[in-house]
């Protein structure tokens, strides 16, 4: 049996329809790392490099829009 990993590594989003929370630091902050490739997200257990490799990605490529 082959298990779907496509989405293993983003965040959970809880469903909601409030502005408030979809504005929050949290929610908006999962979005910007589901939207983020793997290799990065592949870094996240090591804080140095992830943010390294964070700051040069960013810096590289801008999010005008994460709908």
């Amino acid at each position: 049996m082959i298990e779907n990993a496509r989405y293993d590594h983003n965040l959970h989003l809880p469903s909601t329809n409030l502005t408030l929370v979809q504005k929050g630091v949290s929610y908006s902050g999962s979005t910007i790392y589901n939207h983020l490739p793997l290799n990065i997200k592949m870094l996240s257990k090591d804080a140095k490099q992830f943010a390294s490799t964070l700051r040069s990605y960013l810096i590289e490529h801008t999010f005008y829009s994460l709908g």
